[in-house]
């Protein structure tokens, strides 16, 4: 049994969660889904990022300290788990003491030990949004280009992580032959670039401006700086501190990192240095997802242009949001919410395409097979071998959206099939005919409720009750993908429709 350790970015604890984050919980819990199908171990941690400026100030905003507004934020983070559907296996938060605040001492400590953390005085542009200093270079008209905020000048003395030469190269190295593989891989190139340019980090701040955060071994004027503190979640959340995370049955090194494109220049550079450093594996590879818009713009609270989770949970539920992030939203590039496509997808690929295509053929095989499975015919070629495997291809290329298009079309022939067989004709002349067409049939659903799981799997589980099957199982080392597993005799359970039709509207729908 092979393991297999993944991670989401850690959000920051200054605000409720948005569908940017929903989005990227989405694509690691169907990727945690499809691996446990195929009988690996998996390890799926999330969390929040609570120290920084960001968090510090939005907690002034709010009148509240630090310490509670950061722990009521969490629990919103902690609540999409059950809000969402997530199967994430542990919850790493950078305020815990007993986890987190000892594996960043031990990191600080390797580096300062390796001599490549100096104290010195900077000068530069530094947004806190993106929690980094910037060069003119990286402004538009004056401002960060993700936040649209205009930098603050910031001048101290803090502590920085010396970019070493050899160490670069390393890094480049790794990524050029794909030993820290970036998906998508043309992102590749810009983070070798960026790479090549990188200056000496700031790794702390001073404690008259920032009080919140890790205080830095053997300086009480300083605390850890956002990146080295944020970042050593990951290896915090598998038992760093007690060096269990490389001890067999250890989780290192990560498998996947998924994380939001605008903060893999952090993940794919200056992580990998610091691991390199500390004489820890790099990471096997990267997921840079891209934004969620919504009607073509970027979302933004300030302005009101946003949609909360929420609101489309009570309009739809859960599944229907699962789906369409995760088909509509690609992971290789920027994606868009709008109310007019979630209705067109809803109407059209749930309720038409999979929940009447469900509901015809148990109908059907409840008036001409007695509700039960019929026979499975002597010859019986398997249609979907290719399909199958251009699927798990997809999957392990982590192109979600197109392994959920792919699943689909496990149904899409149905309707025509039907149309053009009329087994409410041919039943009188041809009941064995008949019987074949409807075990293909019923075969196709049953494969479809395999590949749905990791995208709906509550949706796919009522598949296989309403065939007359268990539930499905993770760790089936790819079992239920074999053709024609359908038992004769198997008493169907058709119940309601699975997406009824409705209609949602909304003021910000632009289409």
């Amino acid at each position: 049994m092979k393991k297999f350790y993944l991670t989401t970015a850690i959000d920051y604890a200054n605000d409720k969660p948005h569908l940017g984050h929903v989005l990227e919980k989405l694509q690691a819990d169907a990727v945690a889904r499809f691996k446990r199908l195929q009988g690996d171990k998996v390890k799926f941690v999330t969390g929040t990022d609570e120290h920084g400026l960001k968090n510090l100030r939005a907690a002034q905003k709010s009148g509240l300290s630090p310490q509670v507004f950061t722990a009521r934020n969490r629990s919103f983070f902690k609540a999409l788990k059950k809000e969402l559907n997530l199967s994430w296996d542990d919850f790493i938060f950078t305020t815990d003491k007993r986890r987190h605040y000892r594996a960043v001492r031990k990191l600080w400590l390797k580096l300062a030990k390796k001599g490549v953390l100096k104290k010195k005085r900077y000068s530069g542009l530094y947004c806190v949004g993106c929690e980094n200093f910037l060069t003119p270079k990286e402004l538009v008209f004056g401002l960060c280009p993700i936040h649209q905020t205009q930098p603050e000048v910031f001048e101290e003395e803090n502590w920085f992580f010396i970019v070493r030469e050899e160490t670069k190269q390393k890094v480049i190295r790794a990524l050029e032959r794909e030993e820290l593989k970036i998906y998508p891989s043309h992102r590749t190139k810009e983070v070798v670039n960026a790479l090549g340019m990188m200056p000496d980090v700031s790794f702390s701040r001073s404690k008259e401006k920032l009080p919140w955060g890790i205080p830095v071994p053997n300086d009480d004027s300083q605390v850890i700086y956002v990146w080295a503190d944020a970042l050593t979640n990951y290896l915090s959340a598998v038992n760093y501190a007690e060096n269990r995370h490389r001890k067999p049955g250890g989780w290192w090194p990560a498998d996947l990192h998924i994380i939001g494109k605008d903060i893999l220049r952090f993940h794919a550079s200056l992580w990998p240095l610091m691991l390199l450093e500390i004489g820890e594996k790099l990471p096997q590879a990267i997921l840079a997802h891209g934004f969620v818009n919504l009607e073509g713009y970027k979302m933004s609270k300030s302005t009101g242009h946003f949609v909360e989770p929420k609101e489309i949970l009570a309009c739809y539920g859960l599944d229907p949001l699962r789906y369409y992030l995760l088909k509509e939203v690609s992971t290789q590039e920027d994606g868009n919410f709008s109310w007019n496509r979630f209705n067109t997808t809803y109407a059209k690929e749930l309720a038409d395409l999979l929940g009447n295509t469900l509901s015809r053929v148990l109908t059907m095989a409840h008036k001409y097979c007695s509700g039960r499975v019929p026979s499975k015919p002597k010859l019986l070629p398997n249609p979907l071998g290719k399909l199958v495997e251009d699927y798990r291809e997809a999957f392990n290329r982590y192109e979600l959206s197109r392994a959920l298009s792919l699943a689909m079309e496990v149904i899409s022939p149905i309707g025509s099939a039907i149309d053009t067989y009329r087994p409410w004709e041919l039943i009188a002349t041809r009941p064995k005919q008949v019987g074949g067409l409807l075990y293909e049939w019923l075969e196709r659903l049953r494969l479809l409720s395999v590949l749905l799981y990791p995208f709906i799997p509550d949706t796919a589980q009522l598949i296989r009750k309403q065939l007359g099957l268990t539930p499905l199982q993770e760790k089936q080392q790819g079992k239920e993908y074999r053709w024609g597993t359908l038992t004769k005799g198997t008493k169907l359970n058709p119940s309601k429709i699975l997406f009824p039709k409705k209609n949602h509207s909304h003021p910000d729908d632009l289409s």
